[in-house]
């Protein structure tokens, strides 16, 4: 089984270096993108790092969370991998590690052949501001700081108020960005991307909002899905370790550890070694001795 993964990275080159080793098999392949913004990260030092998996290395966006380059940047990602056939493209980013060995994933994905992994919310959560308003200016927004700032905040705060006097009123379906989908559904999405970039222009976190409302309103096909969010904050539906409910999202420590390792989660976000090393350390050991 050939795997894709999607790499989005920013920091920690401990951390990423550290991810790269646990995907180091043949069958996968890498995309990784580095932030143009990045001055810790340094594109060539990827090109060679790997012995058994191959890997493309990019550094094409400046990425600002939560901005229209955060979508355009996983999408030019799965773009690029899918010129190749692959069994599944997953998206991470390098805050996350795989809770399982590399032989386990491939079972699992064996297990549910030609099943989504995508993660959708309830419609009043995407019904909330962040998408049904247009943000003309969050692009400039997250670009500045300072008075500049706070200026262009109050004016978005303006325009969005005349907009709800206006019974103003965009329609999307949402969900976490990250997800595991087959080569026909990656093929199919990127196909359509312009449009459906046209459609979430303007919104916050258009990331997490392309390809579920891609899914619902604009793609012909039928898709089989691995599980649908039964509760808030599910994420069992694409198989990672996410916890929104003490953090945004909760960054995984020491003591999370058993719960981790002994979870059916395949991926665990979100990790970080300024914050908690042994964590990332101890999982690293237990995924390679398995």
């Amino acid at each position: 089984m050939k795997f894709a993964y999607l790499i989005m990275a920013h920091n920690n080159p401990d951390q990423l270096d550290n991810l790269l080793h646990l995907l180091d098999f043949e069958e996968n392949e890498i995309y990784l993108h580095i932030d143009k913004k990045s001055t810790i990260l340094n594109i060539e030092e990827y090109k060679d790092c790997l012995k058994k998996a191959s890997i493309h290395v990019y550094k094409k966006y400046k990425v600002y969370h939560a901005d229209i380059t955060q979508t355009k940047c996983q999408t030019f990602l799965l773009a690029e991998a899918c010129k190749k056939y692959h069994d599944y493209y997953h998206l991470i980013s390098n805050a996350d590690l795989p809770l399982k060995s590399h032989d386990e994933i491939v079972a699992f994905f064996e297990r549910n052949k030609g099943k989504q992994f995508v993660h959708f919310e309830s419609d009043d959560f995407c019904s909330k501001e962040t998408c049904k308003y247009y943000h003309y200016l969050f692009p400039l927004i997250c670009r500045t700081r300072g008075k500049t700032k706070n200026i262009l905040t109050s004016l978005e705060n303006v325009l969005i108020a005349m907009q709800r006097k206006k019974g103003i009123y965009r329609k999307f379906y949402c969900g976490a960005n990250w997800y595991s989908i087959t080569h026909e559904l990656a093929v199919d999405f990127t196909n359509n991307y312009k449009k459906v970039l046209r459609a979430v222009r303007y919104t916050i976190s258009s990331d997490e909002l392309v390809l579920q409302t891609f899914l619902r309103t604009m793609s012909t096909k039928s898709y089989d899905f691995f599980k649908h969010t039964e509760t808030p904050y599910d994420y069992s539906p694409i198989v990672r370790a996410i916890d929104w409910h003490r953090g945004n999202p909760y960054v995984w420590r020491e003591g999370d550890y058993s719960y981790l390792v002994s979870s059916d989660f395949i991926f665990g976000r979100k990790f970080d070694s300024q914050v908690d090393e042994e964590v990332i350390k101890d999982i690293s050991e237990y995924v390679e001795r398995k």
